[in-house]
């Protein structure tokens, strides 16, 4: 277990580094479980099974083919019902959920031992009319109980002797508290006096109170219930489109769950009751939904095209870093044992960071999905990926120089041992001073390079020296640029055979002013950022 959870935390931080975090909005997904769902996938990367892989390419295809006119409206509605119901079923701990949570409990049994009860059909519609309606009307029936009953008690069962005028006097004087008895003396309080006023107000007052808080009470409830009410009922919309879509997925082998199959079409009380106890039910069919869309949305996305899975080539043809907005295109094609290394050279800013992206990126989700965002794919099913496009220093424990040793040591370790790997490394050991680090390039690209290991490789460099003297089995690649006459750069932002000596140190001087006398330049549009995606 532990290793599994380095592996996907490993995972995590490559999808970072291809800058995938927002591949589901870049496909359209709506659902807001598929963003989680995917980057879960995309960690999992080189674990998926090849069985599992295999049935999500196939899914792909057959969804191209056929294409599902109405599933964009039934995804669409998924994720409206979602934002209004998934706050119902998550764990809160602010005020409004406990009050929610105190108008559900007296809607239903919460004791453990009585809770059984809340699934016999219509049972908690009962408890509801009965705690909505019923309460209420006694409430309201309190002035006849109170002053009819006891008149016709006296009058009809007990034959005393009392006329309404008397009765009604009687019960005044009760309520102002003024029981006098002439006979015994006792002479009867001025009605109009401040006692007798102050008891009148006080009685009145418990009294109104008494009718009064059951109907606010039973107000409160009933907007209770039409949530639980409105809740269920989604509930239950949910299912029907889960059972439309799985009418649609016959012959794709995709899974939908059936969590929400036993819940009754009508009792939307006892719906909402059952979710909230099993909540795991929603959250798995939440989950296969969003799976589902994840792969309705790759089939409609015509820059993914399928990949074809060969142990001895890595071929990527018209590759674009799909994080951009208007990525340039590039090929990369290496071959085991003759040419299975690249190593690229450019200056900064020409595109070198962008291209190693797409190649990851086309990786991560070839071993996902069995898609990659070039015309044609071909690659080896990897083992392992080690990603050492943004390493950074971890303050206290390593220096950023420390970080990329390690990773250079994992690597070394990796092909020699685990099996057939991807290393992608950005600008080789530039974290400390050019000698030591041209010195720990060439140590790590020895052994990386060696015959025996099983790693293919893709690393950029502004050192020319490791070009140059680069063995027969590693290609010299750079994303070319020229100088102008006027000084300029142009840039081409596309990979191509050769090492580019080109430097555009001076342009980002003047760029930003450092150079003496000179005003700084104003900053490149944002399209041209988006292309040079500077290294």
């Amino acid at each position: 277990m532990p290793q599994l959870q380095e592996s996907i935390a490993a995972g995590y931080k490559i999808i970072h580094d291809a800058n995938l975090q927002g591949f589901s909005e870049i496909i359209g997904c709506q659902l807001s479980s598929s963003n989680s769902v995917l980057q879960k996938n995309l960690a999992l990367a080189t674990l998926i099974k090849p069985s599992v892989l295999l049935t999500r390419q196939r899914a792909i295809k057959a969804l191209r083919e056929t294409p599902r006119d109405g599933w964009a409206a039934h995804f669409t509605r998924i994720a409206e019902i979602e934002r209004e119901i998934i706050p119902f079923f998550e764990e809160g701990g602010d005020d409004k959920d406990s009050l929610e949570n105190d108008a559900i409990a007296q809607l239903s049994f919460q004791d453990e031992i009585f809770k059984p009860l809340n699934h016999i059909p219509w049972m908690v519609m009962i408890i509801a009319i009965f705690k909505i309606w019923l309460v209420p009307a006694m409430s309201l029936m309190t002035p006849i109980l109170a002053w009819v009953l006891p008149y016709i008690l006296l009058r009809f069962v007990y034959a005393f002797p009392i006329d309404q005028q008397d009765y009604i006097r009687v019960l005044q004087n009760m309520w102002m508290g003024n029981m006098g008895i002439p006979e015994m003396g006792v002479e009867a309080p001025d009605m109009l006096s401040p006692r007798s006023i102050a008891q009148f107000i006080l009685f009145g007052f418990s009294f109104a109170q008494s009718m009064i808080q059951p109907i606010q009470n039973a107000m409160h409830l009933n907007k209770t219930d039409s949530i639980v009410v409105g809740v269920g009922k989604k509930l239950v919309e949910i299912r029907e489109i889960v059972r439309s879509l799985k009418a649609d997925t016959v012959g794709l082998d995709i899974k939908l769950t059936d969590a929400l199959e036993e819940i009754d079409a009508y009792d939307y009380r006892r719906v909402l009751l059952l979710v909230k106890e099993q909540p795991e039910r929603l959250h798995m069919t939440l989950r296969d939904l969003a799976q589902l869309e994840i792969i309705w949305r790759i089939s409609l996305n015509e820059s993914l095209q399928p990949v074809i899975f060969k142990p001895t080539i890595l071929s990527l043809n018209n590759m674009v870093d799909i994080s951009l907005k208007e990525g340039v295109s590039s090929s990369l094609n290496l071959t085991d044992k003759s040419e299975q290394h690249a190593i690229i050279t450019g200056p900064n800013g020409g595109g070198k960071s962008s291209f190693l992206r797409a190649a990851l990126q086309s990786v991560l989700l070839g071993h996902t999905f069995g898609v990659a965002p070039a015309t044609t794919a071909v690659m080896p099913r990897f083992r392992w990926i080690a990603s050492g496009l943004q390493l950074r220093d971890t303050p206290g424990v390593y220096s950023m120089f420390e970080t990329e040793v390690k990773f250079a040591a994992d690597c070394i370790r990796s092909a020699r041992t685990v099996g057939p790997g991807l290393v992608l490394f950005d600008e080789l050991f530039h974290s400390t001073n050019p000698p030591d680090g041209a010195r720990s390039a060439s140590l790590f690209l020895r052994q990386l390079w060696a015959p025996e290991s099983n790693a293919f490789s893709i690393v950029s460099t502004h050192v020319f020296p490791l070009v140059e003297n680069k063995p027969k089995n590693v290609q010299a690649i750079c994303c070319a640029a020229s100088k102008n006459t006027d000084g300029s750069i142009s840039y081409s932002y596309r990979a191509e055979p050769g090492i580019c000596r080109v430097s555009s140190v001076h342009m980002v001087w003047e760029k930003y002013g450092l150079t003496r006398g000179r005003k700084p330049k104003a900053k490149l549009s944002t399209t041209r950022r988006n292309k040079q995606n500077a290294d």
